[in-house]
């Protein structure tokens, strides 16, 4: 191969890395931190999904940086250098976006970006979003809260956050680069709400299928998806599965008609009902006698 086109090849793939890889590149080291404690803010918070350039106060010789979403600040102290991580999770609790920034020296501020997008490079809805950044070595970690496109100042949100405990939590609002808030929005964490699942056939209490009797699987989910239903026999085994689309927001119900998947009628015994789908994950009981 030629030294020309060589270099022209390595020379494009060196850009092509370089473009897959800017939305998770550092925005920029700041000046000297002198501080002793571990420091973290974002601004503007509360944030809208557009173009826009921020002035900052400790960028060293930078004094603004660009984003469509938020600006993410740390003062690393000197003795918590180390690999530094941001993840951003939904209020399902479902990671949206990695950003490793690799190891950063401490005694200095830091500035990222975060513009709104998920690891698909498409932009999120809307929402609460909470930010878990581990710093130094060893781990330790801090959490950040984003409002992005809801609440603000002197408002309250409450959300059911699956993977954080209930509690009440104050959000520091900023619309620039201050060490003081301007304002407090409120997070009511709740209790993630839980569905219902019923099994319920049989006038005597058991069911008959010679009779035509059915056993009804109710349910009540709390989101849309799907609900499975898994039949099993006193031993174990798998003998008839169904499922069911729910979008929500009313009950629904699946019908058994005591015959397994071949289509055979089961024998007189003891049956596991186990419901899944969002928000449930139940197990009942019924008796089938012929």
């Amino acid at each position: 191969m030629p030294d020309r086109l060589r270099k022209l090849i390595v020379g494009v793939v060196f850009v092509l890395l370089a473009i897959a890889s800017a939305s998770d590149a550092l925005a920029l080291t700041g000046s000297v931190y002198a501080g002793s404690s571990f420091v973290a803010y974002n601004f503007p918070n509360q944030f809208s999904i557009g173009s826009k350039t921020l002035a900052i106060v400790n960028g060293g010789a930078a004094v603004s940086i660009a984003t469509n979403g938020t600006v993410i600040k740390l003062a690393l102290p000197s003795s918590k250098g180390g690999p530094v991580t941001i993840k951003i999770y939904s209020v399902l609790g479902q990671l949206v976006r990695i950003l490793d920034f690799g190891n950063l020296t401490g005694g200095a501020y830091y500035y990222f970006t975060w513009d709104g997008d998920n690891d698909g490079s498409q932009t999120v809805t809307s929402d609460v979003y909470y930010a878990i950044i581990t710093y130094a070595s060893p781990q330790e970690s801090a959490t950040l809260y984003f409002l992005d496109g809801v609440g603000g100042a002197g408002q309250t949100l409450t959300k059911p956050i699956p993977t954080l405990a209930p509690g009440t939590i104050s959000v520091p609002t900023r619309a620039g680069d201050t060490a003081n808030p301007d304002g407090t929005a409120i997070l009511v964490i709740r209790g993630t709400a839980t569905g219902e699942a019923s099994a319920v056939g049989g006038a005597k209490g058991y069911v008959n299928p010679a009779k035509g009797e059915k056993l009804t699987i109710g349910f009540k989910a709390t989101g849309p998806g799907t609900i499975v239903s898994k039949i099993f026999d006193n031993r174990g085994r798998l003998v008839r599965e169904m499922s069911a689309p729910t979008d929500g927001s009313q009950g629904g119900s699946l019908q058994w008609d005591g015959r397994d998947s071949a289509g055979n009628t089961v024998s007189s015994g003891v049956y596991l009902i186990h419901v899944e789908g969002p928000g449930i994950n139940t197990t009942k009981r019924t008796v089938i006698l012929r």
